[in-house]
């Protein structure tokens, strides 16, 4: 499958498709949300993974996805994770009331949707 065809674009790579980095926690504002960076292995593009349980009765998953070059790597913590997603032309947001699949959104980053 061609790179720009690859079914990762869509909402990030797929669960038996990628190799993931474990960056750790970020504890900004008692958040504890997990960070990792996802490559997918068919086309080999980067991801930046950040997942956050929000509080309820149950509680639901929040997860963001979102293309970065490898160059920015390096400068990823827990703590920066939220920055860079915001930063990004564009990320999926997957979890809640969106699904699994997702949906494409730019800006801030809302932690409590």
């Amino acid at each position: 499958m061609p790179a720009q065809e690859c079914e990762c674009l869509r909402s990030g790579p797929l669960a038996g498709s990628k190799a993931t980095t474990y960056l750790g926690i970020d504890p900004t504002d008692g958040r504890f949300a997990e960070v990792e960076i996802e490559e997918c292995t068919f086309c080999r593009r980067t991801w930046l993974h950040y997942e956050i349980e929000i509080g309820g009765d149950p509680p639901e998953l929040r997860s963001f996805r979102g293309l970065v070059d490898r160059s920015l790597l390096d400068r990823i913590t827990p703590e920066t994770a939220v920055g860079v997603l915001e930063s990004l032309p564009w990320r999926v947001r997957g979890g809640g009331p969106v699904g699994p699949e997702g949906i494409r959104e730019t800006g801030p980053v809302d932690l409590e949707r």
